[in-house]
This record gives C-alpha cells, structure tokens and sequence, in this order.
C-alpha cells in the first residue's frame, strides 16, 4: 500500500517541472516578451521530457518488488525504452495543444480586445 502512494508522489512530483516552467515563464508580465514563442516551444517539449525522466525513474525504483525491471543500469534503460511510445504522444499532443491554446489566446485578443499584435507599448 505504500509503494501505490509513493508511485503516485512521484508522479506528481515529476509534474513540478513543468508547473515551474509555466509559473516562471508565462506570468502576466512575461507573457508577451519577444522572447515568450521561444519559452513555449521549449516549454513544450521540456515538460513532457521532465515526466517522462522523472516518473520512469520512479517506476524504475517502485518495481524492484515486483520485479517488472532489474535494480540495474539495463532495467532501467528497459524501462526507458518501454515508455518511449508513450512519450511520442505526450510530445506531439504538448506541441499541438500549446499552438491550439496559444493561437486561441491570439485570436480571442485580437478579436475582442482590439489588440493587433502582441508587443504592448507602455
């Protein structure tokens, strides 16, 4: 019972990455930075990069009782290799989902609060 509660830690924990990226990069002020496209696109690919090293890890560690993958440097390069077809689809839906959300953001500014681009003049 335990492990089922420290698996589920780590699974969160390996979301704190991403978590940190977002709260660092997109807050109001930084948010349309000329620099902000770049953020994203890295953002994109870091946060499902970051799950997928930390939560893997933790998989690696929480099943030596059940032996799903050996305490050594080859189960965990196995255990690796066993998630790469799910980390495929974390990449291609965090590049889609961000150009959805992040062109929606653009359409809904330029449309309703009569913004025409994205540098704002102070």
């Amino acid at each position: 019972m335990l492990r089922h509660y420290l698996a589920i830690l780590v699974i969160f924990g390996a979301l704190l990455p991403a978590i940190f990226a977002g709260h660092v990069f997109f807050n109001p002020v930084r948010a349309y930075a000329p620099w902000a496209k770049a953020a994203s696109s890295i953002a994109a690919l870091a946060g499902p990069t970051a799950f997928l090293l930390v939560a893997n890890f933790g998989v690696w560690i929480g099943s030596h009782g059940s032996h799903m993958y050996p305490a050594t440097w080859d189960g965990l390069i196995a255990c690796y290799f066993a998630a790469l077809p799910f980390y495929r689809n974390s990449l291609v839906a965090g590049v889609v989902y961000t150009a959805a959300l992040f062109g929606a953001n653009q359409i809904h500014r330029r449309r309703h609060l009569g913004i025409a681009s994205t540098v704002h003049a102070r």
